[in-house]
């Protein structure tokens, strides 16, 4: 099915034997509150189709790995900020309430405005908030929250906390919200905590999607670029129930993942755990750059040496090559 294009792989039911007139029979059962899961996620794709796209509200999810502010908005294979920009003025010319940045506008807001670490806080302008007793209701009410608190300790934590409201790291324009991940935790060696299996999100990584879900109440979810940590959450490998933590954190928000043509295997992982509509692009296209001025003489001469074979030709060209490479401050080595 998935060859064919299908998304939103929720298990609705399941076969059951029981022994009816002496005779074992299957029959299928359902599991309700999947089946009211993909209700509730159908519901939504549909009304995002119906809705006009000026009351749409898009929020765009980039990235910061490894943690630092000179690596925010990276992504495998992607301009992630020229990508962004030909977005939001893709967004604007179909009727989306956004207003567009150019690259370097964007490189500058993120780089003074949108950094995701514990001291935040430091540089905050004008963002958005969530506060904390908001979120401690809702933590409270969440399958895993007891395996949130082994961890991580009572909410809210300590990471993206300014007093009594969490920091939401991004920016909203208009009707579109760019944000930068969570990272999924604070560790001197972050490479291992970005695919692991068994560490559960923290408190400001639960509250970031809470408030994309409920408080800007976004239309659709877009994670731009190859890849986030959303399905690499605890939980099941497919079939995700209700405890699993990406079926928790993604909630019933259509979501799109703009991702590498050439990583299908977590793309895959992306589609089955993140409920992802994935659309692919290709490697940006590479050239032979060429060389220029006196390198180029030089790449001539070199040329002209390599082919020719008489002694005397030769003897002028490699005296040619060695003042050419003088006069570029390069070594040169024995030709033959």
């Amino acid at each position: 099915p998935e060859l064919d294009g299908r998304i939103e792989p929720i298990v609705t039911h399941a076969p059951r034997r029981k022994r009816v007139n002496g005779e074992v029979v299957e029959e299928y059962v359902a599991v309700r509150d999947r089946v009211e899961k993909l209700a509730r996620r159908v519901y939504r794709w549909v009304k995002l189709r119906r809705k006009k796209n000026s009351e749409k509200k898009v929020a765009i999810i980039i990235y910061n790995y490894p943690p630092g502010e000179h690596n925010v908005g990276s992504a495998a294979y992607l301009d992630t900020l020229a990508s962004l920009e030909a977005l939001l003025k893709a967004l604007e010319e179909r009727g989306y309430a956004v207003k567009p940045l150019t690259r370097e506008e964007l490189k500058s807001l993120i780089s003074g405005y949108l950094v995701n670490s514990p001291t935040w806080s430091q540089h905050a302008g004008d963002v958005p908030r969530l506060p904390v007793a908001e979120y401690v209701e809702h933590f409270r009410s969440l399958p895993g929250a007891e395996e949130v608190v082994r961890t991580w300790g009572q909410p809210p934590g300590s990471i993206n906390v300014d007093g009594d409201s969490f920091i939401i790291p991004g920016v909203v324009l208009g009707s579109v919200f760019i944000g930068v991940q969570p990272p999924r935790g604070v560790h001197e060696d972050s490479s291992k905590l970005y695919h692991s299996k068994d560490l559960p999100p923290h408190h400001q990584y639960i509250a970031f999607y809470y408030w994309l879900r409920e408080v800007f109440k976004a239309d659709v979810i877009v994670h731009l670029g190859t890849h986030g940590t959303l399905e690499l959450m605890p939980g099941k490998e497919v079939g995700l129930s209700s405890r699993c933590w990406p079926d928790v954190l993604i909630g019933e928000v259509p979501h799109v993942y703009v991702y590498h043509v050439t990583n299908p295997s977590e793309m895959t992982i992306a589609k089955r755990r993140g409920y992802a509509y994935v659309i692919t692009h290709g490697t940006p296209p590479f050239t032979d750059a060429g060389l220029y001025g006196e390198y180029a003489e030089l790449e001539q001469l070199l040329s002209e040496y390599v082919g020719e074979r008489d002694p005397g030709r030769r003897r002028i060209l490699e005296s040619m090559i060695r003042e050419k490479c003088k006069a570029l401050s390069l070594g040169c080595g024995d030709y033959e």
